[in-house]
């Protein structure tokens, strides 16, 4: 997965820089549920997932006033 980062890091940076970015589409899945139903899960890709919590590093501070 690092191998993503090192060959896309400096064009992934420039897109978030930029505003240019789009996360991918979720993987949606069903998982059953103990009533018999099924339940949707939508996974983000490992990258999507990264900048996500890039992003919570920066904002969640700034949010709680911890700047």
């Amino acid at each position: 997965m690092w191998q993503i980062f090192r060959d896309n890091g400096d064009e992934l940076r420039k897109t978030i820089k930029e505003g240019k970015y789009s996360p991918s589409p979720v993987r949606r899945v069903e998982i059953p549920k103990d009533n018999g139903k099924m339940r949707k899960l939508g996974i983000p890709t490992a990258v999507d997932r990264v900048v996500q919590q890039a992003t919570m590093q920066i904002l969640s501070p700034i949010n709680e006033g911890e700047s």
